[in-house]
């Protein structure tokens, strides 16, 4: 923890860092669809939706440059890319010069259909070498590298995903820039001689080095190309071979299941530049780029992390709980905060669905909870659990983001100084009654669990 407390003091107060993104760049559409039941003309899931507007999103080295926009850092865009792709480029805040050429022909989609958060399809849009021809292919990659030759970068990602820029690519840019990381793909890996770190995941390793083992992996490809190696292996963790040295980096407990893995080397390549530039050793960063990248996976559809994130979710779930005072950090942010509030005193079923609800609304969830004196004040011989063993309850539920304790008998002073995008509060509430409205933009009234509450709870246990 403390070498991303000092990493967020750094990227505070550093000077601007300027990186480079030189790769192949797609773009990830997102489906929202339904499986209620089977084709009757062929076996297969049949995928409804109401609606045929995906989420759609920058993919591939797009996706690398994203990774950057929550932090301290000016990040160039080189690749191919299309009309549309522009549009969707620029909202994500991509950076779009001449360092990027536009081709006629669309650069690759790939179509995902999720339903109830599970992937169930996959369609991929894509032509071989962008349906260009081996010419024309060519003189594109030679612009591109005309000008990215000419430019001055602190570090440059070369993010290869199979589609054709790297096919001609000159190895003599490799010495052009101070650092220089490579996520590989396939193809013959000479050209990557010299390249400050590579970086393979565990099955690119061993198929590109012909070993069967990672270490052998780490070895062979370390001697080989001159260069240090970092192998990610999913949740497993990642092995640095750096300079001879060898290390093993293990998390110290199972990181939460993800539901897609979409993406984390993407996250990963881009933080382990952002660390190695902010000045820490190769085996520090690899191993902050590794928490990053299991924040990284919970997100849905492509979403970086903030600095935030990195701050209060990385290594327990104590690091949620944070107090009024210190809560003002949330009004800076890049992200939908939705609110809610209440006393939590018996945590049961009805609490955990108006969670889940919530946290559908928006990005982050802050939950407010009454302190000890508060719920006295508000209800007699309460509260049952104390404030600590409320909070920790409430910081463990994989909905919540942020627990904040308020001692007033209502959140109007928290939520006027936190500013939610959204109120959420239950079906039982009429809305010009809930506290906060007129002040929050969106206010959602959450369906109740019927036959539950902490008072039919607490009713009960007294008649055992």
């Amino acid at each position: 923890m403390e070498n991303i407390l000092q990493f967020l003091e750094r990227d505070k107060n550093g000077p601007r860092l300027k990186i480079a993104v030189l790769g192949d760049s797609m773009i990830d559409e997102y489906f929202d669809v339904q499986v209620k039941r089977i084709s009757p003309e062929y076996p297969i899931p049949i995928l409804q939706s109401e609606c045929n507007d995906p989420q759609v999103v920058p993919g591939g080295a797009a996706n690398v440059a994203c990774q950057f926009g929550n932090f301290n850092a000016d990040v160039s865009l080189v690749s191919l890319i299309d009309q549309e792709a522009v549009k969707i480029f620029a909202k994500s805040g991509i950076e779009i010069n001449s360092a990027s050429q536009i081709v006629q022909n669309k650069i690759p989609r790939k179509k995902r259909f999720f339903s109830d958060n599970f992937q169930v399809s996959r369609i991929d849009f894509e032509k071989q070498n962008y349906g260009l021809t081996d010419d024309n292919l060519q003189n594109a990659v030679k612009n591109l590298l005309s000008y990215f030759g000419q430019q001055h970068y602190q570090a440059v990602i070369f993010s290869d995903y199979g589609k054709g820029i790297f096919n001609y690519f000159d190895n003599s840019i490799l010495k052009k820039f101070p650092i220089t990381i490579v996520d590989p793909k396939n193809g013959d890996i000479a050209k990557w001689r010299g390249c400050t770190v590579f970086k393979p995941n565990r099955e690119e390793a061993l198929r590109l080095s012909g070993k069967k083992t990672v270490f052998d992996a780490g070895i062979y490809l370390s001697e080989f190309l001159g260069s240090s190696v970092v192998i990610t292996e999913a949740s497993k963790g990642v092995s640095v071979f750096d300079n001879g040295v060898f290390r093993e980096i293990r998390p110290d407990i199972s990181p939460a299941v993800a539901e897609s893995v979409i993406g984390a080397g993407d996250c990963f390549v881009a933080f382990l530049t952002m660390f190695l530039l902010r000045g820490f050793s190769l085996i520090d960063s690899s191993e902050m780029a590794f928490k990053a990248g299991t924040l990284y996976v919970l997100n849905k559809k492509n979403k970086p992390i903030t600095k935030h994130d990195l701050l209060f979710s990385i290594d327990h779930v104590g690091s949620k709980i944070i107090s009024f005072d210190d809560c003002g950090f949330l009004c800076d942010r890049k992200f939908k905060l939705v609110f809610t509030n209440g006393c939590f005193d018996i945590l049961h079923r009805g609490h955990i669905e108006s969670f889940k609800f919530a946290k559908s609304q928006g990005d982050k969830l802050v939950v407010g909870v009454n302190s000890d004196a508060s719920v006295g004040k508000l209800k007699d011989g309460r509260p049952i659990n104390s404030i600590n063993d409320r909070i920790s309850l409430l910081a463990s539920c994989e909905y919540v983001d942020y627990v904040i304790v308020f001692d007033d008998d209502t959140p109007l002073e928290l939520i006027k100084k936190i500013s939610p995008d959204v109120l959420v509060k239950g079906e039982d509430y009429r809305e010009e009654d809930i506290i906060g409205h007129g002040i929050v933009p969106e206010i959602k009234r959450c369906p109740l669990v019927e036959g539950i509450s902490t008072t039919k709870i607490i009713e009960k246990i007294k008649k055992i």
